[in-house]
């Protein structure tokens, strides 16, 4: 229940916040280039850390706001009669991608951050 809490706030703000944002996001890189942007092909489905660059991180958080701001957007859109099952369960899966892109590179901001990390996290946070 908590995990969909946070889902529907997060989409709500990302929402206001891409609404807001003024600034474009400009990177190096393309979506092909980007790991975040595919599953991850490794052994246990970590990430694969040696093809990720910090360029990646943005334009993956970016992209996993606006997927699961569709997602939640189905869901709340959904012309059947609320259950569990389309309403609550269906929030509890939202978020995939975003969920990816946060756990790396919050973890990686904890154990090893640098100015660059650190611009990219007061960038994010407000979205």
């Amino acid at each position: 229940m908590k995990h969909a809490i946070r889902h529907a706030f997060m989409a709500l703000m990302a929402l206001i916040a891409l609404a807001t944002m003024t600034t474009s996001c400009t990177s190096t890189t393309s979506e092909n280039d980007n790991p975040f942007f595919r599953p991850f092909e490794t052994r246990f489905n970590v990430p694969p850390f040696d093809k990720i660059r910090t360029e990646h991180y943005l334009p993956a958080f970016i992209e996993g706001i606006r997927l699961d701001s569709i997602e939640i957007e189905a869901i709340a859109n959904n012309s059947d009669d609320p259950t569990f099952d389309n309403t609550i369960a269906a929030l509890d899966t939202t978020g995939r991608m975003l969920s990816r892109v946060e756990s790396v590179f919050f973890n990686l901001q904890s154990a090893k951050t640098n100015a660059t990390i650190a611009s990219i996290a007061e960038q994010v946070m407000p979205l």
